[in-house]
């Protein structure tokens, strides 16, 4: 038992010595990993995070960013289930980014076992699918839960594997979890392009199954996977429904304007969804790393200067590198053997390649326009992670036919697919111009015009070239001795781990992951001279301010471990003090800001205030009309950003700079208002030019108006807000006159009117009305249908929606409480679902691997 156990504990040990290894800083220096999307996450979650301190809940709703939006696509659900509690266990004793390299591996050395691979061989299959580029640029770009949806993809497909070929329980206990925490990644697209190889490999069994006269045991198999998968899915199902119901209402949901006639019908526009895919012969990085210069950041290159990344993609952190070994052995098991996992892989990976280019071909037009949800997803090269499921399929094959059958019968079949490749790479080696143009074909070429560029970029490009065949040589060799009985397989497997870990490794560490104190990590953003001004007008108008603001510097100094004073509050730790300041002051009021040095794609802002802007993949849908309709139109971001690239020419004088400056300014003076006016926008500024002006016309948290006018039709509810006083007069679509007659009677004036903010919260705000006539209350709330209410007076009453995007409702004379409430629709029930999902989950895996136990001890008797 021991001996049999003994590699398996050995090899789950070296992924983990592997995963500690490559994030060494981590535990050398108690440093961490700063990834961008990580730090964007900081502030997009900053107020959920800050309510959840004090409350001990996270709120369900933020007005942090682009005006307020449900919080289950920021922070998620908060429900925990049993995929949640294994994550939760390697967070234990592992980074996020060593647990979902180890998980990688590990799920890839599965996958090995399903197909009866030895221990070796696993191990090397877990180390080529576990260091893949992919996965450590996008943990180092901070897109953690992209890259733990991918890490579990050989699992699933293993189990998959292991049901049709091998124990029908086994199979679908070890698909069940990791369908399960795969699932809960929450990642969908990497689900999506799951489903291609899964749908592929289906089909190839059955074929299989049909010639053999084996349909009803492959009935049965699938019968018991589609049973896994739906048990897998139910302890994420209540998460899941809410963010179906949140995508409706987002830009991945139906268009809602009728002239939108550039977007398609549904999902997102072709040219957002292509616009980091690929060029057409770029997915060869994942046997040439440096085919399209590979970075346009690299950490380090072996071979000199590199020039920046010519590739068509709008921006690239380096390449997808499966390992040219790796690779190689890919082809043996299309030229070399006669396993059926071909036959999926080709066509799928063919599909993937050429869905992967941005100059769009017929075929992924026709995805577009008829494959049901395709265009919900953007960037379709992340479809070539089929191609990183292919290799590590392709290893495991190759290798295991090697060792199994360690003779000169398969030495043909190595020759023609190592001699294969290896005949490609030397002319690409011979002749690199005549294959590739070494500039962008849709991009614009950032270094069009500097000398020796195109020799440059052969010569990196050359190096890479000659560096991959190189070690499928040196691995063509090795596997040809053992074939020949020349070696102990032992030995050349052995060395070829070695190798294999070093090709992948060596690629990895030329892309850049960033390391920083835990500090810089736990408060990321530094408020600008700007942000500090604006808090300290702000704080100086609410009472208790300094009590607020120490409650929150307790949480703080709690939450981590912080020693704090009077003494050195404003020294070591001045940061976190104005981190609990701003805290304070968002708890305490309701205002927004207008930052406009990259306002609709940055989410530092919101980590300081409730912002106008923000940084998020699906943003409301309305809120994103009006940000095309009302604020954007107005040239403000194209002017200013030429005038930042002059002021960064050479030999810049100091006129030319003060006339740059004036021009500037007059953009900023000269920004329309009433858009922001509705949106309690308080401040427009400009971190970049130190411009800010408070804006005397917010109309703050609500107000009252006495006249609506009534439009048919979506576009004319956003179209008429241009010409309109919103101050005085609200836009409602004619749907609101039928649900609430008497609305439609409104239409008189009064200066009497008092709205106060009692109470802020960012789900539900309590407000005090005092009206001479009654009216309309106009919320500076964005409209969201789904789990908003309102009480007057503690009396249920309906909101409507005014002005395109705001929350509204009715209010008779006199004074009135008025409080608003944010439930989500199904978040009762959702932890109680989501338990009994885990309970079913825990019971399957359990049950399947016992019949699996029975099963295998009734073959031994």
């Amino acid at each position: 038992m021991l001996k049999k156990v003994l590699p398996h504990v050995l090899s789950v040990l070296a992924f983990l010595v592997i995963s500690v290894a490559y994030y060494s800083p981590v535990v050398t220096k108690g440093e961490r990993v700063y990834a961008g999307d990580s730090i964007h996450y900081k502030g997009m979650s900053h107020e959920t995070i800050s309510y959840e301190d004090i409350e001990g809940e996270r709120p369900q709703w933020t007005d942090s960013m682009f005006g307020g939006m449900p919080t289950v696509q920021i922070t998620g659900s908060g429900i925990m289930t049993l995929p949640k509690y294994i994550w939760s266990f390697f967070r234990l004793f592992l980074t996020a980014e060593m647990m979902t390299l180890f998980v990688a591996m590990l799920s890839a050395y599965v996958l090995a076992l399903c197909l009866k691979a030895p221990p070796i061989v696993a191990f090397i299959s877990g180390i080529t699918f576990g260091l893949a580029s992919v996965n450590v640029l996008y943990l180092a770009a901070g897109h953690a839960t992209k890259v733990r949806a991918i890490s579990l993809m050989p699992g699933i497909l293993g189990g998959v594997i292991y049901t049709y070929r091998e124990n029908k329980w086994g199979g679908a206990a070890i698909a069940a979890l990791f369908l399960a925490m795969h699932i809960d990644a929450n990642h969908l697209q990497m689900t999506y392009y799951l489903m291609f190889m899964i749908g592929a490999v289906g089909i190839t069994e059955m074929v299989y199954a049909i010639y053999n006269k084996a349909i009803k045991s492959f009935l049965v198999s699938s019968v018991l996977l589609i049973v896994a998968a739906t048990i897998s899915i139910l302890p994420s199902l209540p998460s899941l429904a809410l963010t179906k119901d949140y995508s409706h209402h987002t830009t991945r949901g139906e268009v809602i304007l009728n002239n939108a006639s550039d977007i398609e019908a549904s999902g997102l526009d072709k040219d957002y969804i292509l616009q980091y895919s690929m060029s057409k012969g770029e997915w060869l990085s994942a046997v040439i790393p440096n085919i399209k210069g590979g970075s346009e950041r690299v950490n380090f290159d072996p071979y000199g200067p590199l020039p920046i990344y010519w590739g068509d993609q709008a921006g690239s952190s380096g390449a997808f590198y499966f390992g040219a070994i790796a690779f190689a052995l890919l082809t043996f098991m299309f030229f070399g053997t006669r396993e059926r996992l071909k036959w999926p892989v080709i066509i799928v990976g063919g599909l993937a390649i050429i869905l992967s280019w941005r100059d769009a071909s017929f075929v992924t037009d026709f995805f577009l326009d008829n494959v049901p949800m395709f265009s919900k997803f953007r960037d379709t090269k992340m479809m070539l992670v089929l191609i990183q499921l292919s290799v590590v399929l392709g290893v495991t094959v190759s290798l295991k036919k090697i060792w199994d059958k360690a003779n000169s019968n398969y030495i043909k079949g190595l020759a023609i697919s190592f001699g294969s490749l290896l005949g490609m790479l030397l002319v690409f080696l011979a002749v690199p111009k005549m294959i590739f143009d070494f500039e962008p074909s849709i991009a614009p070429d950032r270094l069009a015009g500097l000398p020796d560029l195109i020799s440059t970029r052969v010569g990196v490009f050359r190096a890479d070239v000659l560096r991959s065949m190189v070690f499928i040589m040196l691995a063509g060799v090795g596997l040809t001795a053992v074939l020949m009985s020349k070696v102990k397989k032992e030995i050349v497997f052995g060395i070829l781990a070695f190798v294999m870990l070093l090709d992948i490794w060596s690629v990895d560490k030329r892309y850049d992951t960033k390391f920083v104190s835990e500090d810089q990590v736990n408060f990321p953003h530094e408020a600008s001279e700007i942000a500090m001004l604006i808090l300290d007008r702000e704080s100086a108008q609410i009472p208790n301010f300094n009590k607020e603001y120490e409650r929150q510097l307790e949480a703080l100094k709690e939450k981590f471990s912080l020693k704090i004073n009077k003494v050195n509050v404003e020294k070591k730790f001045e940061v976190e003090s104005n981190v609990a300041k701003f805290r304070a002051l968002n708890q305490n009021s309701h205002f927004r800001v207008y930052d406009l040095t990259n306002p609709m794609n940055d989410a530092q802002t919101s980590y300081f205030f409730k912002s106008i802007g923000g940084y998020h993949g699906a943003k409301l849908r309305r809120y994103q009309d009006f940000i095309e309709h009302q604020i954007t139109p107005f040239e403000y971001a194209g002017p200013i950003s030429q005038l930042i690239e002059k002021m960064r020419g050479p030999n810049m004088t100091e006129e030319e700079q003060t006339k740059i400056m004036r021009t500037a300014n007059y953009y900023f003076q000269n920004i329309p208002m009433q858009p922001l006016n509705m949106l309690n926008c308080k401040y427009v500024y400009d971190s970049r030019f130190g411009f800010a002006n408070e804006n005397p016309g917010a109309l703050g948290p609500a107000w009252m108006v006495h006249h609506i006018e009534w439009v048919e039709t979506d576009d004319d509810e956003l179209m008429t807000l241009q010409d309109l006083d919103v101050s005085k007069i609200a836009v409602m679509h004619n749907e609101f006159a039928e649900l609430m007659p008497e609305l439609a009677t409104i239409d008189s004036t009064s200066t009497l009117d008092q709205v106060e903010l009692i109470k802020y919260h960012p789900e539900g705000s309590t407000y005090k009305v005092k009206s001479e006539m009654g009216g309309l209350l106009v919320l500076s709330e964005i409209w969201y249908p789904d789990g908003w209410t309102a009480t007057v007076d503690g009396e249920q009453t309906d909101l409507v929606r005014a002005n395109y995007i705001l929350r509204a409702l009715p209010v008779e004379a006199g004074e009135h409480n008025v409080v608003l409430s944010y439930e989500p629709p199904k978040a009762e029930m959702a932890g109680v679902a989501s338990n009994i999902g885990s309970i079913l989950l825990l019971l399957f895996v359990v049950g399947g691997w016992f019949m699996c136990c029975r099963s295998c001890e009734r073959k031994e008797a």
